[in-house]
């Protein structure tokens, strides 16, 4: 494991790591602004000179099966700061009632707090990682498969990223290995395989139900972000 990865751990320090939803984590709103999260559009709008480092990493550990989520802002007086950690199951997304419509999205959640020299550390790491490339402009990420979107604003500048299962080096990813110190939601990681897919129906932005639990849906990646079209839900 890279050195910088090792001394990451040393210098990361979990918070309590029980399962949690809190105000900001509401799965309603969260159902109305996937696609945005995703994006980072939040990060982007805020993101100036003397804003705050943050970062998000979402991957998709294929829709249904599973998704986890990190958001990892540093603090305004420039002390280290503050990871979140959501995952979202199979065990919530087939469990859908018209009395709880939230049912489908609850999933377990944790806080962590990095050291400033930990989350110099994590910049690092990431800014050495393939994150700093062109993103695949154009590419579609599905909900069938396996995928990370990363956003960040660093030093005032926004930049976007993804990368799906299929392309070269997605197991190299260091993502995980900076991620997974900071996860105390307990919950083990779905990890990548081979999957065999077919065609999606060339209904990009859209949200549909193939008569079971399974939920298909797709994003396409612009040149620094996503390219969102109108509202999903």
């Amino acid at each position: 494991m890279h050195w910088r990865i090792l001394l990451f751990l040393l210098l990361a320090s979990l918070a309590a790591g029980c399962a949690s939803r809190g105000a900001v984590d509401d799965p309603v709103v969260r159902s109305f602004t996937w696609f945005p999260y995703v994006g980072g559009e939040d990060i982007k709008a805020i993101c100036a000179p003397g804003a705050s480092d943050r970062y998000r990493f979402v991957y998709n550990g294929v829709w249904d099966e599973q998704v986890r989520t990190y958001d990892i802002v540093g603090s305004a007086t420039g002390l280290g700061a503050v990871a979140k950690a959501r995952v979202f199951g199979e065990f919530d997304l087939r469990n859908f009632a018209l009395s709880s419509p939230q049912s489908v999205w609850r999933g377990a959640g944790s806080r962590a707090s990095l050291t400033e020299d930990a989350f110099d550390t994590l910049r690092r790491i990431v800014a050495e990682s393939p994150f700093e490339g062109p993103t695949p402009d154009g590419r579609f990420l599905r909900s069938d498969e396996f995928y990370w979107a990363v956003s960040a604003c660093r030093g005032g500048r926004f930049h976007f990223n993804a990368w799906t299962g299929d392309m070269a080096g997605f197991a190299e990813l260091p993502f995980f290995d900076l991620l997974l110190p900071l996860d105390g939601t307990g919950v083990a990681v779905n990890p990548p395989r081979r999957l065999d897919l077919g065609p999606f129906d060339d209904v990009p932005q859209r949200f549909r139900t193939a008569g079971g639990p399974t939920q298909y849906f797709r994003l396409q990646v612009g040149a620094n972000g996503l390219r969102l079209g109108p509202a999903l839900f």
